[in-house]
């Protein structure tokens, strides 16, 4: 029931994710999610359209893969807040197990 994975954290990836929630999601999800993911693919998606694509750059062009990427950037932060945090209990669970006195 309780056995090692490889979706299990271990010691350090709990240690960094105690420092990274301590941030809180909305941080997390605004930075690594809207930013991070959402601000790199809104970039390199406007450049592919307007170099390899040849699409005229306007505003238009630019707010519609800003509203798209972002957003998904925004989704893309949720999920992996999630994730990691379900990861993050579940490690808690395990430790909080294999300390009880038996």
């Amino acid at each position: 029931m309780f056995s090692k994975s490889r979706f299990q954290m271990s010691d350090k990836e709990s240690q960094r994710w105690e420092r990274i929630r301590a941030r809180g999601e909305v941080f997390f999800v605004l930075i690594r999610g809207m930013l991070g993911y959402g601000g790199f693919v809104f970039v390199f998606s406007t450049c592919s359209a307007v170099l390899l694509f040849h699409k005229r750059l306007d505003a238009a062009l630019v707010a519609e893969k800003a509203l798209t990427w972002l957003l998904a950037g925004l989704f893309f932060g949720a999920l992996v807040w999630y994730l990691e945090e379900s990861r993050y209990r579940a490690r808690q669970e395990v430790t909080n197990h294999e300390n009880t006195p038996a």
